[in-house]
């Protein structure tokens, strides 16, 4: 159905998206030896006139359908939402998601290796000088640094192996690596919600201003949530 269309499964150095179509990306994925494979990580497939179907194959699952970033609309919404395809090997290495968002990951086939670093944990244990910036090579020398009787007890990761049909959640502000496994397919993505609002608010307020004024008027226009919580103007001057 998708084979002769192109998905993102990198960037060159000049930042620019490098696409292959599915029916070579299949063929790489079924005969690769390389340390760290191609990883399909495409978030445009909703905007293009075919890929957009993938749409109508998945739900939102009901825990995680409060996307309070919807109200200010698709076309001005920071990217959030991707279809991951990638062989063993494959994955990403340790980041927290942008502007305080949460995150969900739902698992169609395969199995993927999550390891997760409460908000607390300082960013120069887990973000150190390494050969390349590759999943695969944070898991060969920082995981193992985990184990370590030196690593911090109040900084020790939740590690968890996620299988078929299960759904992933990631809270907001906590550092997160992934590797898959075996080969999978995934769908995931970022949202906002009444939970993480103050988070996400203060962080939209100081990375994307206009954003953030954008999302106010339309939020106080839209829903009422406003009404009996924090006023976000109070973080809008600080």
């Amino acid at each position: 159905k998708y084979r002769n269309q192109s998905f993102k499964v990198g960037e060159d150095n000049r930042g620019n998206s490098v696409k292959l179509k599915m029916k070579y990306y299949r063929e790489y994925t079924a005969c690769t030896k390389d340390d760290s494979p191609l990883y399909i990580f495409d978030g445009n497939y909703g905007d293009h006139p075919k890929k957009k179907h993938l749409l109508d194959d998945y739900a939102v699952p009901k825990y995680f359908t409060e996307d309070l970033f919807k109200y200010v609309g698709e076309r001005r919404r920071p990217p959030y939402r991707w279809v991951v395809l990638g062989p063993k090997r494959s994955g990403t290495s340790v980041h927290i998601d942008p502007l305080g968002t949460h995150a969900w990951n739902a698992l169609v086939s395969g199995y993927k290796r999550w390891i997760l670093f409460p908000t607390h944990t300082p960013r120069y244990l887990l973000k150190q000088k390494l050969p390349d910036s590759e999943a695969i090579t944070w898991f060969k020398y920082i995981h193992p640094q985990t184990s370590d009787v030196n690593w911090p007890v109040d900084c020790k990761p939740i590690e968890v192996i996620q299988g078929p049909g299960e759904v992933m959640f990631v809270p907001g502000g906590w550092w997160h690596a992934v590797l898959n496994v075996t080969d999978t397919v995934a769908v995931t993505q970022n949202y906002v919600s009444s939970a993480n609002f103050p988070s996400a608010w203060h962080k939209t307020v100081r990375g994307r201003p206009k954003l953030s004024k954008k999302w106010l008027s339309q939020l106080e226009v839209s829903i009422t949530y406003l009404e009996s919580n924090q006023d976000p103007l109070t973080y809008t001057h600080r």
